[in-house]
Order: structure tokens, then C-alpha cells, then sequence
């Protein structure tokens, strides 16, 4: 389970290893000393998620390792095999990194099913009721991912998941964006706020703005869950690189999150340890304007209010107004009466 109150912190390497194992170990490694707390890949095989005349997204268009506009052929480059995703997870274990893996049809779930503790459902699957079925039956914690969707599926999908089984504690609704990067003009972080109703404190942002402070945002609107994609060098080949953080940037990421965390702090609203030691500096008191006799009368022309607080509370003022004074005081003396 996720540490209470603290945010969980996934880095997608998604398919930016290119199909390459090592380079996915180095991705592990680095993605580790960045300060995440899970790496998260997408496992499929090819021919089990896309026809064969599927054709690119406009931002894969764009990238060096398409030859033509076959998105089958650029994801089986991108590929991994099931014996790799195994490998991966053992080097996770020895780095204490939390292995993740989006599944996106049956087949890699039944692979990686007990290699994982947490499940993520990419956006793609959202209505994929009969897939959500499956990913219940796990009974793990599972992250919703909402691109692509309007609040009517959001809900629906949620729901089945509930009455196929999986408690609604264990379900965090990811708010998304489904662009390649998200532009911050269809970011609607504010939508975390309508999640928060809705679902309460399970929310999360799967993040795909460029940009750092789109996560530090979502955390300070209640996000429990931030996944950003992470790659080695944004120049490498591959349609989701420019999109990702490097690694100083996912660093200074994290701990941005984390300070906006401290910051966050509790929602009592209390006199903190910091500021007890200015009370006596800070607030103020009543005090005599000038010299006062004794029986003389209390008015806005013989006391008044200034720093430092005194003891006397300032909040008195009007009841002391037209009370006689009980002794004689001179210019500046604190009104204890």
C-alpha cells in the first residue's frame, strides 16, 4: 500500500527503453536517484493491441523511427518480451523500486499479474468494461487513468469496477490529459476538484504536460498520485521522449512535490511552533496613550493599541471605554484592568 498522506510518485517509462533492455535498467536506476517511488512500463505484444493497418498519431508523425504510417510497425520496435518485463522486475527488487506495469489487453495481465502490487488501467481501456472485469478480479490497488473520457464514463467505469468486486478504497481516479505533450490550455487541473467530490481523497493526475509544475498543481488541488514520463535524453528516438522530464528535471520535480507537501501541511487551522515565539513580539496590547489619574475615565484619547502584546487582550477595548480607571498610569504602562 501507499505510505498515508504521502504522495506516490510513478515514473513512466512507458515504451521509452525503445525495446531495449538494457537502456530500460539504466531508465530503473536513474528514475530511482530522481526520487520516484515506482517505474512504471507498458507491456503488450504488438499484434494483441493494434491492427495491422493502424495508422500514427500526428505527434508520432514526427519521430525518426517511423518509415512509414504503420503504428504497428513503430510499436514492435518499442516491444519487449514477457522474459524481459521478469528481468526488469528483479532489478526493481534489488534498486527498491516498486515495479509497475500497464497492461493493455489479457494476455500481459496474466504475465505480469503477480509480479505487481498496484494495477494502472491507461486510458484506452477505460470502457473496456469487460477488460475492467478482469483487473477487479486482482483485488489490488488500482489507478483509473481518465484521458479521452467525459465525467459520465469516468463514473460508469469506476462503478463497474466496484460491482465486479473491487472496493471503492482501493480505486484512484487519475485525471488526464491524452495528448502527446498536453497542452497547459487542456490541462483542467480545477477537474481534480470535481474528482475530490465525487470520490474523495482516492484521486490522482497522470500528467502529460511538459512542463514541471502541471504535478506540483495537481498536488496542491489533492492528488495522491502523480505519474509523469520519464526518459534518459528527451533526443532520443521515439515518439514519447520530447514529451517526458529528464532526469534533473524529474528530480527537481519530486522535490517541488514534496516541498509543496510540507507546505501543505494540516488543515486545522492552529497557532503553529514557529509562530508561538513571535506572540508576545507581534500582536499587541492596550496601553495608555498618556497619563492617566485614577478614577479618570478610559476613552480613545487616553488608551490606545500598539505592539507588544501585553497580556491584555485587545479584543477588550470597547468594554474598557468609558470604565474608570482603577489607578494611576503613565504614558505607555500596559491597562490591566
Amino acid at each position: 500500500m501507499m505510505k498515508k498522506d504521502k504522495v506516490f510518485i510513478i515514473a513512466e517509462l512507458g515504451i521509452n527503453h525503445n525495446g531495449n533492455l538494457n537502456l530500460a535498467k539504466k531508465m530503473i536506476n536513474s528514475a530511482k536517484k530522481a526520487g520516484a517511488d515506482a517505474v512504471k512500463f507498458q507491456i503488450f505484444k504488438t499484434e494483441n493491441v493494434v491492427t495491422k493497418d493502424a495508422k500514427l498519431c500526428d505527434y508520432q508523425k514526427k519521430d525518426k523511427l517511423k518509415k512509414d504510417n504503420s503504428l504497428f510497425k513503430l510499436l514492435k520496435k518499442l516491444e519487449l518480451n514477457y522474459s524481459s518485463f521478469r528481468i526488469l522486475a528483479n532489478h526493481c527488487r534489488k534498486k527498491k523500486i516498486e515495479f509497475m506495469c500497464t497492461a493493455d489487453e489479457s494476455e500481459g495481465l496474466n504475465e505480469i499479474k503477480k509480479m505487481i502490487k498496484k494495477v494502472k488501467i491507461g486510458s484506452a481501456e477505460l470502457n473496456d468494461l469487460y477488460f475492467l472485469e478482469k483487473i477487479a478480479k486482482l483485488n489490488k490497488l488500482t489507478f483509473l487513468s481518465t484521458g479521452l473520457s467525459d465525467i459520465n464514463q469516468v463514473k460508469k467505469s469506476r462503478n463497474h469496477l466496484i460491482k465486479s468486486g473491487l472496493s471503492k478504497d482501493k480505486i484512484f481516479v487519475l485525471h488526464c490529459t491524452s495528448a502527446y505533450p498536453a497542452p497547459d490550455t487542456d490541462l483542467n487541473l480545477n477537474v481534480l476538484k470535481s474528482y475530490f467530490k465525487l470520490f474523495g481523497k482516492n484521486i490522482g493526475y497522470s500528467d502529460h504536460n511538459s512542463s514541471i509544475i502541471s504535478s506540483v498543481i495537481a498536488v496542491s488541488l489533492g492528488a495522491k498520485v502523480i505519474e509523469k514520463h520519464f526518459t534518459l535524453d528527451k533526443k532520443l528516438i521515439g515518439p514519447d521522449h520530447k514529451s517526458s522530464l529528464n532526469p534533473n528535471e524529474f528530480k527537481h520535480m519530486v522535490r517541488n512535490i514534496r516541498k509543496c507537501e510540507v507546505m501543505l501541511g494540516s488543515s486545522k487551522k492552529m497557532i503553529t511552533k514557529s509562530e508561538i515565539k513571535n506572540i508576545k513580539k507581534i500582536k499587541k496590547g492596550i496601553y495608555a496613550k498618556k497619563n492617566i489619574f485614577k478614577g479618570e475615565k478610559f476613552s480613545e484619547k487616553n488608551i490606545c493599541i500598539k505592539r507588544p502584546y501585553n497580556g491584555t487582550r485587545i479584543e477588550n477595548f470597547n468594554k474598557i471605554i468609558g470604565n474608570k480607571s482603577l489607578k494611576c498610569y503613565q504614558i505607555d504602562d500596559g491597562i490591566f484592568e
